[in-house]
C-alpha cells in the first residue's frame, strides 16, 4: 500500500477493509456529497465545469499564479480538462467563480488521474477549500477506476505544500530541478486511489513533531529547507528519502522546511522511482 508512516499520520484501521469495487465507489460517493455539504454550507456551490467557465477560470488563474506559469494552461489544456475530464468549479451567491480544479484522467499503467491546476480565490481563504476540491476530483477519478492520483507543485509554494502534503495527504514522488515549459523546479505528488491510501495519509504534525524528537535524522527521515533546490535534488537522485510533509516555520521549524522518509518504508509503485531525464 502506498502509505506515509503510520506514526506521522491520522490514521482508521477501518479505512483498510474498504477494497471491494462496490465499497469504494460507494466511499467515492458519499465522501463527494459529504464535500458538497461542507461547501454548501459555506455559501458556495461545488459543480462540473462547462467551456463557458473558461474565461473566469483564466481570470482567476492569471490573479493566483506568476504569469510564466499561468501562460502554460492554454485554451487547449482547458478545453481537454473541462470536456473530457472532471474539471469543477466553486461559485458564490452572486455566481462568480471563486474556486476551480482542472483535473482529467489518463490512460497509463496506474490510470492516473491528474490535478493539472488548482486555485481559490484570496477572499475564501482559511476555509481548507484547496483540500476539499483537490479530494472531491481524487474521489472522481477513484470513481473512474484511477489508481494514482497526481500533480505538480513548485517547492516554494508554502500554502500549497500545506494544503496538498499535510492536509490533503500528497507525497512528493519525483523532482525536476528544471522542468521544460515551467522553466523553473517542480514536484511531481502522487498518493494511491484507494480510501486508505488517500486518507489515512495526511500528515498530523504532533505525531511529525513526536518523530522527530524520537526518531534518527539521516537514518529514519531527512529534513531540507524548501528553497534548498540543489540539496532536494541531491536527495532524489542519491538517496531514498522522498518528501512527504511540509513544516511551517515557526511550529515544528525555524525555517520552511521539508519532511522526508526512506521509500521503502511507503510501498512506492514502480512508476513513482522511474528515473526520468527531461530537457
Amino acid at each position: 500500500m502506498f502509505q506515509k508512516p503510520k506514526e506521522i499520520c491520522h490514521y482508521s484501521s477501518d479505512l483498510e477493509n474498504i477494497i471491494t469495487d462496490v465499497d469504494i465507489k460507494n466511499f467515492a460517493k458519499n465522501t463527494q456529497r459529504e464535500i458538497e455539504q461542507i461547501i454548501a454550507g459555506l455559501g458556495l456551490k461545488l459543480r462540473r465545469a462547462e467551456l463557458k467557465d473558461h474565461f473566469a477560470i483564466n481570470q482567476l488563474l492569471f490573479e493566483r499564479f506568476h504569469p510564466n506559469t499561468a501562460s502554460q494552461i492554454s485554451f487547449y489544456d482547458s478545453y481537454r480538462a473541462i470536456k473530457h475530464g472532471y474539471t469543477v468549479v466553486l461559485e458564490d451567491t452572486q455566481q462568480k467563480i471563486v474556486g476551480y480544479d482542472y483535473s482529467l484522467g489518463y490512460d497509463d499503467d496506474d490510470k492516473t488521474s491528474f490535478g493539472l491546476n488548482i486555485a481559490i480565490s484570496p477572499s475564501w481563504a482559511g476555509h481548507k477549500l484547496q483540500t476539499l476540491v483537490s479530494t472531491y476530483t481524487s474521489l472522481i477519478g477513484m470513481e473512474r477506476g484511477s489508481r494514482i492520483r497526481r500533480g505538480i507543485l513548485h517547492p516554494s509554494n508554502y500554502i500549497s505544500l500545506h494544503n496538498l502534503l499535510n492536509n490533503t495527504g500528497f507525497l512528493c514522488e519525483q523532482f525536476f530541478p528544471h522542468l521544460p515549459g515551467f522553466e523553473s523546479s517542480r514536484f511531481i505528488l502522487s498518493f494511491g486511489l484507494t480510501p486508505a491510501e488517500m486518507m489515512n495519509n495526511r500528515v498530523n504534525l504532533d505525531k511529525v513533531k513526536h518523530f522527530i524528537n524520537e526518531k534518527k535524522v539521516g537514518e529514519d527521515f531527512y529534513l531540507v529547507e524548501c528553497d534548498n533546490e540543489e540539496e532536494i535534488d541531491y536527495i532524489y537522485k542519491n538517496s531514498s528519502f522522498r518528501v512527504v510533509a511540509f513544516l511551517q516555520q515557526g511550529k515544528i521549524s525555524d525555517k520552511n522546511q521539508l519532511f522526508a522518509i526512506p521509500y521503502e518504508q511507503m510501498n512506492f509503485p514502480d512508476s513513482s522511482l522511474e528515473f526520468l531525464q527531461i530537457g
